[in-house]
């Protein structure tokens, strides 16, 4: 499939990688955030804590629907704040 991000950081991604190939013989993936470039359009929380919650769980949902025992996470922007927030709740 092909990868999809923020316009403004796609091209980011052809500068620095090939798309579609392995780094180090494992897959890469460039996911879409909920709510920003083709993913679903949900309804967040007033609550920041729980709308933080909402983006947490829906890409641990996302990594073991992939099957992924681990997985190293590189955001951007709000992607970053994320990925920290991921990381702090699943250390693995």
């Amino acid at each position: 499939s092909q990868p999809r991000g923020f316009n403004t950081i796609r091209s980011h991604w052809c500068c620095y990688m090939v798309l579609g190939v392995e780094w180090e013989g494992q897959p890469v993936f460039a996911l879409d955030m909920l709510g920003f470039g083709r993913s679903s359009r949900p309804i967040f929380s007033g609550d920041a804590k729980e709308a933080e919650e909402q983006f947490v769980q829906t890409l641990e949902d996302w990594r073991k629907a992939e099957g992924l025992e681990h997985m190293i996470l590189l955001g951007h922007d709000l992607g970053g704040y994320v990925s920290t927030a991921y990381a702090l709740k699943y250390p693995h």
